[in-house]
C-alpha cells in the first residue's frame, strides 16, 4: 500500500473567496530531522505565498518505542514562535477542509475520493512519495523556470510566479526537500528570510524545560558542547 493524502472535504463544496489558502507541508519523507527541513521549507513557501500554513503532526521512528508515532504539533513546536513567522492554521480548526493523511491501497475506501493537490520539490530524492502520487506536480519544471526566470528570487517573487497555476487551490500540499536554492537563490539559507524562519522553529516550551533541567543537571553552570552523531545504518559503528 502507499500512501495517500485525502481531502475529506466534499468535492462539490465550492471554497468561499473570504477563506485563507492554505498550504499543508506533506512530511512523510524521513525521519524527524528530516521532518523538521521538509517543515522548514513549506515555511518559506507558505510566507512566499501568502497562504496559512498547517501545523500538521510529526512522526516519529518508526521501532522507536513510543506508544503512538503521531505527534501533535504543539507538543512537539512553539506554535506561538511559528505564527510570528507565518499565519498558521491546526488541523483541528480546518472544519470541513480538514485534511488526513491516510494509508490507502488499491481496494481502499479512500480510493475515488478527492485528493489534495501536492507540489513538489524534492532535490535530491529520486523517485519516493513525489512519484508515487497522481496528484502531485513537479514545482520546479523547465517550462515554470523559463517563465519566471526574470523574477527576484529572495523574497519570494520567483516562488510566486511559479506556484501561479496553483492559485485557485484553497489547500495546497507541499512536499519540499533541498528546494531552498532553486526557490530562494544560491546560499538561501543564509538569507534573512530563512534565518528568521528558523528561529521561529523553536521546540516547544515544555521540551525547552525537561532540557534546561537536564542541562542543569549534567553540566551545572559549566560550559558544555554537544554533538549529534548519526551513523548509517548500512556503516560499521565507530571503534570507541
Amino acid at each position: 500500500c502507499w500512501l495517500c493524502v485525502v481531502a475529506a472535504a466534499a468535492a462539490a463544496s465550492v471554497a468561499q473567496k473570504s477563506e485563507p489558502k492554505l498550504l499543508y507541508p506533506i512530511m512523510i519523507q524521513g525521519g524527524p530531522n528530516n521532518q523538521y527541513q521538509q517543515f522548514l521549507e513549506s515555511m518559506l513557501l507558505a510566507k512566499a505565498l501568502r497562504r496559512k500554513i498547517v501545523l500538521a503532526p510529526f512522526l516519529s521512528w518508526a521501532g522507536g518505542g513510543d506508544r503512538s508515532r503521531v505527534h501533535a504539533f504543539e507538543a512537539t513546536f512553539d506554535v506561538d514562535a511559528v505564527r510570528r513567522f507565518v499565519d498558521v492554521v491546526s488541523t483541528k480548526d480546518m472544519g470541513e477542509a480538514s485534511t488526513t493523511i491516510v494509508t490507502a491501497g488499491p481496494n481502499s475506501a479512500w480510493r475515488g475520493k478527492r485528493e489534495l493537490r501536492t507540489i513538489c520539490g524534492m532535490a535530491r530524492i529520486r523517485g519516493g512519495w513525489c512519484a508515487t502520487q497522481a496528484t502531485s506536480t513537479p514545482l520546479l519544471t523547465p517550462a515554470a523556470r523559463q517563465r519566471c526566470r526574470l523574477r527576484e528570487k529572495t523574497w519570494g517573487s520567483y516562488a510566486r510566479c511559479l506556484s501561479q497555476p496553483f492559485d485557485n487551490d484553497r489547500i495546497l500540499g507541499a512536499a519540499l526537500w533541498a528546494s531552498m536554492n532553486g526557490l530562494y537563490g544560491q546560499r538561501a539559507l543564509r538569507k534573512p528570510r530563512t534565518l528568521q524562519a528558523v528561529r521561529s522553529l523553536r521546540r516547544a516550551p515544555s521540551i525547552r524545560d525537561k532540557a534546561a533541567a537536564l542541562r542543569r543537571t549534567l553540566f551545572g553552570d559549566r560550559p558544555y558542547l554537544c554533538a549529534h552523531q548519526c551513523l548509517n545504518q548500512m556503516s560499521s559503528p565507530p571503534d570507541s
